[in-house]
């Protein structure tokens, strides 16, 4: 519940994502501010697959809060720095067995364990209307799949599957490397030619959040970021053939490096991507809505006395706030103002600085 989330110790709630991502949809919903530019430009048209902004700007707020939209498709959230794990192992054992990795080889990869988690999605969501034949082949292909799997949990075992391929010498060229992959009496080329039909009326969206010390992790995961980055572009050129979409959070702090990585940043990129900033107004919106939230909750009646009138969010925010505030210097400033001018327009500042704020001691006068 929101009064859960939203408490005396942390009115505006938590600084970090991950605690309201376990919260429940409804919850979650109403803490999700969707009166945004960013909102706006997301879902003008297709979904951007690359979401970049800097930390605390709210990426997986947005990836969460994203998937509540009517009509969103259904989302399976891969774990990033698992993911990244994996194929890193594995792009090592192939260079020791295989010689060189490029983009594309990783990149193919890449594309092929993106359609393992939706042929995962696929079956667990089989209805009486999907085509039956292709309904048998992906099936039959992932005949065996052990009970409680979840989308990382399926692209794991993929990769794990793979490395017993790359070190077999009776497996030739990359094509057999990965179409080659036998389930069930179904090969994986087959199954992933059934994926289209199975899954064109019900797509899913495939999200891979952002890796917090990415930057301390960039020079061991450069082969992997280079082959998503060549997957994610090939994907975008084919989406039409594609049943699914993916969206991927990445660090606008390291743009420049992310760009030097990608094999081809014009085909890799192709400006499908968004950039998450937020407006003063659009920022003390959300800090406002969650305030009268708490207060809903928490102290009703003192939400009557101080906006008795159910004013704007904004207004409520500022009537709960003293008018000025004196600084380090001995200059009188208005409070908000004051305020935004030390979160950078960051969602995560703000809202730790006003959970300080409103729980900090009151001074003996």
């Amino acid at each position: 519940m929101l009064s859960e989330i939203l408490t005396a110790r942390e009115p505006f709630g938590p600084r970090d994502s991950d605690t309201l991502s376990r919260a429940a949809a409804a919850e979650y919903d109403q803490l999700f501010d969707r009166n945004n530019g960013i909102y706006a430009q997301a879902f003008t048209a297709r979904p951007r697959t690359y979401l970049i902004g800097r930390k605390g700007a709210g990426k997986t707020a947005f990836l969460h809060g994203a998937a509540f939209r009517v009509g969103a498709p259904p989302q399976l959230t891969l774990s990033t720095g698992s993911v990244y794990a994996d194929l890193a192992a594995l792009l090592t054992k192939y260079r020791a067995h295989r010689g060189p990795v490029f983009a594309e080889h990783s990149g193919d990869i890449w594309v092929a364990l993106f359609d393992h988690v939706a042929m995962f999605h696929a079956c667990d969501t089989i209805s009486g209307d999907d085509p039956p034949n292709e309904t048998q082949i992906v099936w039959d292909y992932f005949t065996g799949e052990p009970h409680g799997e979840n989308a990382t949990s399926v692209a794991a075992r993929f990769l794990a599957e793979l490395e017993e391929r790359v070190v077999d010498d009776g497996v030739r060229g990359r094509d057999e490397l990965i179409d080659g992959i036998t389930r069930g009496g179904v090969t994986f080329a087959q199954a992933r030619h059934a994926l289209t039909a199975l899954l064109g009326h019900r797509p899913v969206m495939i999200v891979m959040d952002n890796l917090e010390d990415l930057h301390v992790q960039l020079d061991d995961l450069e082969n992997v970021l280079a082959g998503l980055f060549h997957a994610v572009g090939k994907i975008a050129r084919t989406a039409t053939k594609r049943p699914f979409d993916l969206q991927v959070c990445l660090p606008s702090e390291l743009w420049d490096e992310i760009h030097r990585i990608s094999a081809n940043p014009e085909k890799d990129f192709g400006g499908n991507y968004l950039t998450i900033y937020w407006t003063a107004d659009e920022l003390l919106r959300l800090a406002g809505r969650r305030y009268r939230l708490f207060m809903q909750y928490h102290h009703p009646r003192e939400l009557e006395q101080i906006d008795p009138g159910g004013h704007r969010d904004v207004a409520l925010l500022r009537a709960a706030l003293p008018k000025t505030v004196t600084g380090g210097l001995g200059v009188e400033e208005d409070t908000v103002a004051y305020l935004l001018r030390h979160t950078q327009l960051l969602p995560r500042h703000l809202i730790e600085i006003l959970n300080n704020v409103f729980t900090a001691p009151v001074p003996d006068s």
